[in-house]
């Protein structure tokens, strides 16, 4: 039973994720190269980047995770019943 709420919650992340690029899709191409026009703006952007990159990342390990337990489950399902 907790599994089943532990993976509803990835899954809900997971859409969140998708969501968020989706809406955020233009903004992101209209500013991935803007290196700033002062030192601070750049780190600003450095800053957000960083952010982004670490949310990607969280992004995919969930979504790896989420199939590794749907896989598990589907086939840990079948080879059990089999046997």
């Amino acid at each position: 039973m907790e599994r089943s709420r532990d993976t509803g919650d990835v899954v809900d992340l997971m859409l969140q994720m998708s969501e968020w690029i989706a809406n955020n899709r233009e903004v992101f191409l209209v500013t991935y190269t803007q290196i700033g026009s002062s030192h601070q703006q750049a780190l600003d952007l450095q800053s957000e980047h960083n952010q982004f990159a670490m949310s990607a990342m969280v992004c995919f390990v969930n979504s790896y995770l989420a199939l590794t337990l749907i896989i598990f489950l589907f086939f840990g399902t079948r080879f059990f019943s089999m046997g």
